[in-house]
């Protein structure tokens, strides 16, 4: 692995544990609800170092290492972080995320992964929390550093932490993307889902001769929580309204037989295609050349490769009852989708949101999901209603998960001040201090640990969730510096 280690993009940046560690998780597997192999990498380091470790019912992982001479009177912090990544690549790559490693690629100040999400969202927390372990000479209080798993796909490790796990009195959150930002609030979120039953035609004659799909693709897609309000495209609403107007067209035929796109809860989907059956594929790749051409213009400022492609498929089974397909794609534009209200008190803050992130095909009914978030319990469950009230209107089954909690800011709070005050010293500047929409552990390990205090961090990181995801090289080497200045001067708190 050494080996390895020194002919790699990352070798030779600094901090050098750092990089060694993000080289090397990369190499490890690690999609959300399969840790297993992460899991095994961070029990191994533990053992290597003499660390005592604890691995919980859920599989969250937690390192400990005792105080440094002088601290051991100081309250113990834990540097918090996620073990899972997303899993996204571009359309036309061959990649198993559970048996392939990222392919590291650096240009200039960024490291990014050859088109594949990179990891690094929450590899930088992870490895930061490591090289803090592995460093002897850096100063600080009594160290848990915990390791959730499946944060991305429902933060069920942090919602099945047990009490009285956790010693440490300070939370130290490294899942931030902005080196100068520190946050001290979150939105909380919540899953939707609604289930359609079609009616389906079996005698089509029409599908006896194949089928045509056609693929929205090339969109930005984006992290939920990061990029809802940037406007950028959703591949299921644009798909959605090109065979809305395709109806419209009086020379064009068609029957649907699906419609599916995105795959991940909180992100923007960048992919959405239909397969249809019809006698007229020119005329119908002529309506897709006209509506890129109106969506190119529509999106000229958030999207630059927005793509409709019209291609044969084999024969189909069976299409919908057209009552059923034409209700489908009314559905698909009636979900609302992005920022529903911008917060009063912080601004250019979003409050609440709603994502339209998936459609499936579960046997032979569709499913949506819609991922929600708001800073305010009451304004979230008033997104939940909306939805279910659409889905009575429509005859839509409706359910929901459990949900995570907001995490609500303290502004007096004294980590915040310590903090600050360490950034301002090894960096030389001011950070900013805010509350985020996306989702964080923190609210979750607070409720079950009444009067810990906690503020989130992390270095740059752009386009998480998508195969664009990149990580500033430079930030990183701030991010850290910052780290350990914060952990020596805990001894002031």
């Amino acid at each position: 692995m050494t080996c390895d280690f020194e002919k790699s993009p990352v070798y030779g940046l600094k901090p050098e544990l750092f990089w060694k560690h993000f080289f090397e998780i990369t190499q490890v597997p690690r999609p959300s609800k399969h840790e297993e192999k992460i899991r095994e990498y961070l029990i191994n380091f533990a053992k290597s170092k003499s660390l005592d470790y604890t691995v919980d019912k859920i599989g969250n992982v937690i390192i400990r290492k005792p105080a440094s001479k002088g601290y051991e009177d100081v309250p113990g912090v834990i540097l918090q972080g996620h073990m899972d990544m997303v899993c996204e690549k571009i359309g036309d790559k061959e990649f198993d995320f559970m048996t392939q490693p990222i392919e590291l690629v650096r240009e200039g100040n960024i490291i990014r992964a050859n088109g594949t999400t990179l990891g690094s969202d929450n590899g930088a927390g992870v490895c930061a929390g490591l090289a803090v372990l592995e460093d002897d000479s850096i100063e600080h209080p009594a160290l848990e550093c915990f390791f959730t798993v499946d944060e991305e796909t429902g933060m069920t490790g942090a919602k099945n932490l047990e009490g009285g796990l956790l010693k440490g009195k300070y939370l130290l959150n490294l899942d931030s993307e902005d080196e100068d930002i520190m946050f001290i609030g979150c939105a909380g979120g919540i899953d939707t889902f609604l289930e359609f039953v079609p009616e389906w035609k079996e005698d089509c004659k029409t599908c006896e001769n194949g089928g045509v799909k056609i693929t929205i693709k090339g969109l930005k897609g984006g992290h939920s929580g990061m990029e809802i309000n940037e406007g950028r495209a959703n591949a299921l609403k644009l798909i959605a309204r090109f065979l809305f107007n395709l109806r419209r067209v009086d020379d064009v035929k068609f029957k649907i037989s699906s419609i599916i796109g995105g795959n991940k809860h909180n992100a923007i989907p960048r992919e959405a295609e239909a397969v249809i059956c019809t006698h007229d594929f020119e005329k119908v790749k002529a309506e897709a050349e006209k509506w890129q051409k109106i969506f190119a213009e529509e999106f000229k400022y958030v999207e630059n490769g927005i793509e409709i492609v019209v291609e044969h498929v084999d024969k189909l089974e069976k299409v919908m009852a057209k009552e059923s397909a034409d209700k489908l794609v009314n559905t698909i534009l009636a979900i609302p989708h992005g920022v529903i209200r911008m917060d009063r008190a912080v601004k250019g803050l979003v409050e609440t949101s709603t994502n339209l992130a998936i459609l499936s095909k579960e046997g032979d009914n569709f499913k949506f999901e819609m991922s929600h978030r708001s800073s305010y319990e009451s304004v979230k469950r008033a997104v939940c209603n909306r939805t279910e009230a659409l889905g009575n209107i429509i005859g839509l089954k409706y359910s929901e998960d459990e949900g995570y909690p907001a995490w609500q800011p303290n502004f007096e709070s004294k980590l915040s001040k310590i903090a600050q005050k360490a950034y301002k010293d090894s960096i030389g500047k001011d950070i900013i201090i805010t509350v985020i929409h996306a989702g964080l552990e923190c609210g979750i390990i607070m409720e079950k640990y009444p009067g810990m205090e906690a503020v989130s961090f992390g270095p740059t990181l752009r386009n998480v969730h998508t195969p664009d995801e990149h990580i500033e090289i430079e930030s990183v080497e701030h991010f850290f510096k910052f780290l350990v200045k914060l952990l020596k001067d805990m001894k002031n708190i």
